[in-house]
């Protein structure tokens, strides 16, 4: 008979039992099933369907709406229809899982055995980049989620002693990531892990400057980062990267205008940089994607990288975040992404379109979602000196004082601001924040 790679009939009942007012059931598939787990269309049709309904509705379809919408081709409501069947217990959901995960393991196997038969069958062989492309199949084809520790219990059925020991007794300081913004730094420590992070200004006030140099620190600072820019092309966020890192001239670095010395000089600071950025582990990545993408496709596109930190520049130039209603949907691509950082264990950078009274434009109800908002809109200055005044809409866990920090757009960086340039009025104590809301537009 052979290997079976799927069961049609257990994806099958899986995604019928995901139509279920089960809280329990239901948490137990959805927090640990994606769509790899779904070998068959039909199934994995449905899978997706089920999790765009629940986005929109926060509850799961009725096997009756399944079956009578027309949006799920016509053979998948009759696959669906075939298996008159739901699991009613939660040792059931637990075993689904553990089959559906062996399947894909399975499959796993089978795809690398296929990738490496296509890559051995030349004359030539990367085994460096082959090694490296299986590991990640492996550590996708091993990983599986788990839901047994979302509830943290108190009094009865305790089990909060281990997070009492950690916190007393263990070095924590790795899960706060320190971002090189000195002044937020000593706020906060940095970004804690598990943070959707909002970033933003109006048009032409540095969101994308920030970003790169931000990226660039963390980067600098032992942290795999991925940048994803949806407005500037890999090339033009390239140039930025070699002048912050070199310190020669963006300008020069655009046109070409480098002497013969300087080039290598350019060239060498780049080649000490990437060492020194490998040596503490770190990494930063690129993503220019080709042609509209949404907030799910550029996660999964990363994903295979483990980042620390996720930029994404900005979240406007998402396919799916205009329409009619798109506050609504600013406001769902933010609750999708502080799930996805606290389900990954990663920091989610959102650089957010801010108008020039301090507000969030289209959606301000996106900093519910944030665990931290840090917003600069004072236009005159940034233009005439680089000056930031940063305000922090939102510092969970931290105090949220305002801060200054200058852009340096000749070297596509953001510094300190010395102490002598408020003695010499350059920022004054007592200029006037703009205020801000949270209040959603409808």
């Amino acid at each position: 008979m052979g290997i079976k790679y799927s069961s049609k009939e257990n994806e099958i009942l899986t995604v019928r039992s995901m139509c279920t007012q089960d809280a329990k059931i239901l948490g137990a598939l959805v927090s640990r099933l994606d769509k790899e787990h779904f070998a068959h269309e039909a199934s994995r049709e449905a899978f997706e369907y089920i999790g765009e309904y629940m986005a929109s509705h926060g509850k799961p379809p009725s096997i009756k709406t399944l079956l009578a919408d027309p949006d799920l081709h016509a053979d998948t409501r009759a696959d669906i229809a075939e298996v008159d069947d739901q699991i009613e217990h939660i040792q059931e959901a637990d075993d689904l899982v553990k089959i559906l995960h062996k399947y894909k393991q399975r499959r796993a196997i089978r795809g690398i055995q296929r990738s490496l038969e296509e890559e051995t069958d030349g004359d030539t062989l990367d085994a460096e980049l082959v090694l490296n492309d299986i590991a990640q199949a492996v550590g996708k084809a091993m990983h599986v989620k788990s839901n047994a520790d979302c509830f943290t219990h108190y009094g009865k059925s305790a089990n909060n002693k281990k997070l009492t020991q950690a916190v007393l007794h263990e070095d924590n300081s790795a899960q706060i990531l320190r971002t090189g913004i000195a002044p937020f730094d000593e706020q906060a420590g940095g970004f804690a892990l598990g943070s959707l992070v909002l970033m933003g200004a109006p048009s032409g006030c540095g969101k994308s400057l920030v970003a790169g140099a931000l990226a660039t620190n963390m980067a600098e600072n032992g942290y795999k980062v991925s940048l994803t820019p949806l407005e500037m092309s890999a090339a033009e966020m390239h140039n930025r990267i070699m002048a912050k890192i070199t310190r020669y001239p963006l300008k020069k670095i655009r046109l070409q205008q480098l002497a013969t010395g300087e080039k290598a000089d350019a060239e060498a600071k780049m080649d000490a940089w990437n060492e020194k950025v490998a040596a503490k582990g770190g990494r930063l990545t690129i993503y220019k994607p080709q042609g509209d993408v949404s907030i799910q496709e550029v996660l999964a596109a990363t994903a295979a990288y483990k980042s620390d930190v996720k930029i994404i520049d900005y979240v406007g130039l998402l396919a799916g975040a205009d329409g009619e209603e798109q506050w609504k949907e600013l406001g769902k691509i933010a609750r999708f992404c502080k799930i996805h950082a606290e389900a990954e264990n990663c920091v989610v950078i959102l650089l957010v379109q801010v108008n020039e009274d301090g507000k969030v434009k289209y959606s301000s109800g996106m900093a519910e979602h944030a665990t931290n908002a840090l917003l600069w809109s004072n236009v005159k200055e940034i233009k005439e000196t680089g000056m930031m005044f940063v305000i922090q809409l939102k510092s969970r866990n931290s105090s949220a004082d305002p801060f200054r920090m200058r852009q340096n757009h000749e070297f596509m960086d953001i510094e300190e601001v010395a102490p002598e340039a408020e003695a010499l009025g350059a920022i004054s104590k007592t200029d006037e924040m703009p205020t801000v809301s949270v209040k959603a537009k409808k």
